[in-house]
């Protein structure tokens, strides 16, 4: 099962909000949430290889 979740990034002092994608109880995808009010959907490296980590 597939499911799309919003969190904040616990990577740095930045807290850039996330999109992950989850798939059988693990990350897939990450990218930015542009809805989020304080990174508008940008996401450093370190977030963009959250589901890596």
């Amino acid at each position: 099962m597939t499911e799309t979740v919003l969190r904040i990034c616990p990577l740095c002092e930045a807290t850039c909000g996330l999109t992950l994608t989850i798939e059988d109880g693990h990350v897939t995808g990450a990218r930015g949430d542009r809805d989020d009010v304080f990174s508008a959907g940008f996401i450093c490296p370190k977030g963009a290889s959250f589901g890596e980590l």
